[in-house]
């Protein structure tokens, strides 16, 4: 990643020390697919797997990346959720053959 450029996207950076004292980090960047504007709010929004090496791992931070420095960008309501996966979805059956009865 080049950081020193003034048109850097913002990315959300983990970085995970291993057991070992090994660093690895893994970029994350915006999921919200709205065209970025320089001189208003934006949506950022990342969803991201908690991968075994980061449950194993001596230390997982969160940061916040993004353009070289004298470019200001101000971060608001950030929010972590815990995100399940929807059992079922528009691309499956929606009602199970011999489930559906007519009254």
């Amino acid at each position: 990643m080049n950081w020193d450029l003034s048109d850097t996207c913002v990315y959300l950076g983990i970085l995970v020390e291993n057991s070992e004292g090994r660093r690895i980090w893994h970029y994350l960047g915006n999921d919200a697919k709205v065209a970025w504007n320089p001189n208003d709010w934006n949506n950022f929004h990342r969803a991201f797997e908690i991968s075994s090496e980061m449950v194993e791992a001596r230390s997982v931070t969160a940061h916040i990346m993004g353009p070289r420095g004298g470019i200001d960008i101000a971060f608001d309501e950030i929010e972590m959720n815990h995100y399940f996966f929807p059992e079922m979805n528009c691309n499956e059956e929606m009602i199970v053959n011999g489930s559906f009865e007519v009254s």
